[in-house]
């Protein structure tokens, strides 16, 4: 009996963290005309940035790609996108995360389709 109880404890607690494990999908499509680089950064946890190791993913134009972010079930995500070597030239909450941006607020546990980057000097942003 005493052999038993650990492992029942073990196996509670493996399955209670594995539960809250979940992930986010989000599609991205670049019309933009330039090649583009692309990270994401968790609202709800400090310093959690996907890829991570001061990487980012790059998306070529034209190009569409679906990312799977290993997350926290309801942890808030935000992506940051700019071109490829001109950073002033963004999307979402730019390189370092601190452009403001409401729309790029994603909820882990959901799939999103339909991020368009398109050229944002036609609007303005990062001239």
């Amino acid at each position: 009996m005493r052999k038993i109880a650990p492992l029942f404890v073990s196996a509670v607690l493996l399955a209670t963290v594995s539960a809250s494990a979940d992930e986010l999908n989000v599609t991205f499509s670049n019309e933009s005309g330039l090649d583009v680089q692309f990270e994401f950064r968790s609202l709800s946890y400090y310093n959690r940035v996907w890829p991570g190791g001061n990487q980012a993913y790059t998306l070529g134009y034209d190009e569409t790609r679906t990312v799977s972010l290993a997350c926290q079930f309801g942890e808030k995500i935000a992506y940051g996108a700019w071109v490829d070597g001109d950073a002033d030239i963004y999307w979402g909450v730019g390189i370092d995360g601190s452009e403001a941006c409401e729309s790029c607020v994603y909820t882990c546990g959901q799939s999103y389709d339909g991020v368009n980057l398109t050229n944002t000097r036609e609007y303005g942003i990062g001239d």
